[in-house]
This record gives C-alpha cells, structure tokens and sequence, in this order.
C-alpha cells in the first residue's frame, strides 16, 4: 500500500511515492543433498519516484522506480548456527494505461 505525492504542469506528472510493504518470502538452505525450506513474512516500506505524462486524453504513460526494504529476520542453520536475512527489492517500472471515462468529460459541479 503506497501513495503518490507530486507536482503537476502542462500534460506531466513529477511524484515521489512511499509506503508499507509486505512480502512472503520462502527459501532452501542447505546444499544439493539437504535443503530445509524457510521463510516468513517480511514487513517493511517502499519509497520512490517516477514521472507521468498524458500521451492522449484517456492514455497516460509512467516511469517509475521503487525501493522496497523488508527488514532482516534471524535464523538458525542446519549446522545450528545462527545467521540474519535482510531482504531488499528495486523495481523499474513502465506503464500505458487507459482512463476509462464513459460519461465524457463532465463540467465542474460545486
């Protein structure tokens, strides 16, 4: 869950984004011969930015690009040792999307 906050000009968008972010993580430790599977849910909180522009009335174009950093969890190895994952995650993102508007554009009522 993430909001935007940004300035707009013209037919562009400028905005920063943030937010909570969840994520289930599962892995194998161990090698070929013995893998445990391990994992959890990861909290954490997501920050980026990006830019937004109107190509034509109902198709908007974006760029973005998010941090997400889930925080670190301990645990303990097949060998009894214990070690810590910390689990971060970058995202680029490119987007075409369609405003559906079926009423037209529709004046400005108080």
């Amino acid at each position: 869950m993430r909001g935007r906050l940004g300035y707009a000009f013209n037919t562009w968008l400028l905005f920063v984004a943030g937010g909570f972010a969840i994520a289930d993580f599962n892995f194998h430790e161990g090698g070929p011969v013995s893998t445990i599977p391990t994992g959890a849910r990861y909290d954490g909180w997501s920050i980026g930015g990006g830019v937004e522009v109107a190509i034509l009335r109902n198709l908007i174009g974006r760029i973005e690009y998010l941090y997400d950093d889930f925080g670190s969890k301990d645990y303990i190895g097949v060998t009894s040792g214990p070690y810590r994952v910390h689990f971060t995650g970058q995202t680029l993102r490119g987007v075409l999307a369609w405003k559906f508007d079926p009423f037209g554009k529709r004046p400005y009522l108080p």
